[in-house]
């Protein structure tokens, strides 16, 4: 019975983690919405640019987050 405790705190650490992943990854794609529309039409600042470069480098740094780990820092915008 103790191995089965151990398997369900992990499992519920896995889907807490991944939760969390989610809502962070939801919020990136939420402030960066607009900067990623004038990319697409060419008609962002140099400043916004940089802050959009940010923010793809932090969901990359999101998406390779273990379980255990800290969760990298929110970028500036």
């Amino acid at each position: 019975m103790g191995s089965f405790t151990v398997i369900s705190r992990l499992q519920r650490n896995t889907k807490q983690h991944e939760t969390e992943r989610e809502r962070l990854l939801a919020e990136s794609a939420l402030v960066t919405a607009d900067w990623r529309a004038e990319a697409s039409i060419g008609e962002i600042s140099d400043e916004d640019r940089d802050k959009l470069k940010a923010w793809l480098a932090y969901n990359k740094a999101v998406k390779a987050t273990e379980v255990g780990e800290e969760w990298p820092p929110v970028p500036e915008s």
